[in-house]
């Protein structure tokens, strides 16, 4: 009797070791699947705005043939789990297959559906920073930089300049600055010489840094030392500005034209716009590594949702193969 319920004891051990190896890596298959879901479309759509923010300036139908690949990767998977789904649906399908099947069609309409979905958003975010950010960061080297420039000169005659700096005792009128209010604060201000004037043709400019009237202290305003300025480019992209307040550069202008019309000064039809600034290089440098803040702050926001996406997919996989039991 003592060796019968030996000999079962040792039976049950055996039985339980072996439900808990198949326990372990069905975990382990399961964590491998989610950190797939979740890093596969995150790296897809960091390196897709990454060729963006770094080669698309230079290369763009390199972009073009990324984004293009990558969409067909998706499509290819999402094919691929469909084909997976029909294998189990199949009457002549066995139990085991019918399970895995369900599994890694799962996982495959999953991947297909996160590539894909992390393609289009790296296509509308890259081209969003491209156009906001890299591109004004690459525009003072492209243009010409003039120097010892009157405030009185004619902006048309300036219209292909990068950079500026203005004659020496030029400086910005902070007493006849606007605000304007649409989402952000659009500062403007006309640059002027010595004396008053009626009539202005350049014009600093910034976002969040002036009253509403009469005070401004964007970038170097407040340095004395300080009469270059960085143009701001005129980008009529689609994609140049996706935030509700619209385009920059159109609220710039917006809000140089009620400076003109509150304090009664006349402007050119194209008056050029700058950042006021002691350092223009440093200008170009801050646009470039605000695009780099967000590519990255982009991606772990796609982190998130991949991740959370990945949560759903495990969770509705695994009801479907616990029905097939």
């Amino acid at each position: 009797m003592s060796m019968q319920s030996s000999d079962e004891e040792a039976v049950f051990s055996e039985s339980d070791l072996s439900d808990s190896r198949a326990s372990s890596r069905r975990g382990s298959s399961s964590r491998s699947r989610f950190a797939a879901l979740a890093l596969i479309p995150t790296m897809v759509y960091m390196g897709l705005v990454a060729v963006f923010v770094f080669i698309h300036h230079f290369i763009p139908m390199l972009t073009w043939f990324a984004i293009l690949v990558m969409a067909l990767v998706g499509l290819l998977s999402v094919a691929h789990a469909r084909e997976m789904r029909l294998l189990a649906e199949s009457p002549v399908a066995r139990k085991s297959d019918v399970k895995a099947a369900a599994v890694t069609s799962g996982f495959y309409m999953g991947v297909g559906l996160l590539t894909l979905f992390a393609t289009a958003t790296a296509f509308v975010i890259g081209l969003a920073i491209y156009n906001r950010y890299v591109v004004q960061s690459f525009y003072f080297d492209e243009h010409r930089a003039y120097s010892n420039v009157l405030p009185t000169s004619l902006a048309g005659a300036h219209a292909d300049a990068g950079v500026i700096t203005f004659a020496r005792g030029s400086h910005v009128d902070v007493t006849k600055s606007v605000g304007l209010l649409n989402n952000q604060r659009y500062c403007a201000a006309p640059i002027v010489g010595e004396g008053s004037i009626a009539h202005a043709e350049f014009w600093a400019v910034g976002v969040n840094c002036c009253d509403t009237v009469g005070d401004i202290w964007c970038d170097s305003i407040s340095d004395n030392s300080a009469r270059s300025g960085a143009v701001v480019s005129d980008d009529s992209s689609f994609f140049s500005d996706l935030s509700p307040a619209g385009k920059e550069f159109d609220s710039f202008r917006k809000a140089v034209r009620q400076s003109a019309a509150q304090f009664g000064m006349t402007l050119p039809k194209n008056p050029i716009m700058v950042r006021w600034t002691a350092s223009p290089s440093s200008v170009a440098s801050g646009y470039f590594w605000y695009g780099i803040g967000a590519w990255l702050l982009s991606t772990l926001a796609m982190f998130g949702v991949c991740a959370a996406f990945a949560i759903l997919v495990e969770t509705v996989t695994a009801r479907a193969v616990k029905a097939q039991k």
